[in-house]
């Protein structure tokens, strides 16, 4: 894994300018120590993992969630996408074909951490054919997931089905940048001046209010009486 360091707005676009190509995926994580792992992955789930435990928790969720959504998966990959896009722990990874998206959640709130993009070439390839079971996949792939949520395309959105979630993806086409915690508000403000924000990117009450939310604690703007 390649690492470079990005101390400003210029800065990670000069480094992103550099990878750029058709493919390119990009992940922003809070805290530059966390790997590239699903949350069913995660240490904290580790001691109880099972793939059939995974499969318990899909299966509870979609018994339990049907007389909540207006969207019916035609498909268990469609349901695992769904259960993701909700919190449930899976093995499908969040990325997005935006670097500014990826940057968004690397600056994100206000922690003592250094954030991170990671980014790497993955070509699209093809689900294989009739394979809609998340749990049998032996290879990565992309996924693009159905609009379920306004979220999916205002984040241009992606997953990665991960064959086997308590692996950390590595590997020598992966570049991580990483972003000083003391650069973090000078690129949410850039961020907000181009439009990437809670907002935009979460088109929904959640999203109207952590916005607002940021730029009272912030004092960005005139709107004070």
């Amino acid at each position: 894994m390649d690492i470079e360091t990005a101390d400003s707005f210029n800065a990670f676009l000069a480094l992103e300018e550099g990878l750029v190509s058709k493919g390119r995926i990009y992940r922003g994580v809070s805290n530059e120590n966390y790997e590239l792992i699903p949350k069913i992955g995660r240490i904290e789930y580790r001691s109880q993992y099972s793939v059939e435990n995974e499969k318990f928790l899909l299966h509870v969720f979609k018994s339990r969630a049907i007389r909540y959504i207006q969207y019916q998966p035609t498909s268990e990959l469609e349901w695992l996408a769904l259960a993701q896009h909700h919190g449930l722990p899976t093995r499908l990874l969040d990325w997005s074909f935006s670097p500014l998206v990826a940057l968004f959640f690397a600056v994100l709130g206000d922690t003592p951490n250094n954030g991170a993009v990671y980014t790497r070439y993955l070509s699209r390839g093809e689900l294989p054919e009739n394979q809609d079971n998340p749990f049998a996949f032996t290879e990565r792939y992309k996924y693009y997931p159905p609009h379920i949520s306004a979220r999916i395309p205002a984040q241009s959105a992606l997953f990665t089905i991960e064959p086997d979630p308590i692996m950390p993806m590595d590997g020598d086409e992966i570049v991580k940048i990483v972003i000083p915690q003391a650069a973090k508000k000078e690129i949410q403000r850039r961020l907000y001046e181009l439009g990437i924000t809670y907002e935009t990117l979460f088109p929904d009450l959640d999203g109207i209010s952590a916005y607002w939310d940021w730029r009272i604690r912030n004092n960005i703007g005139g709107w004070k009486p």
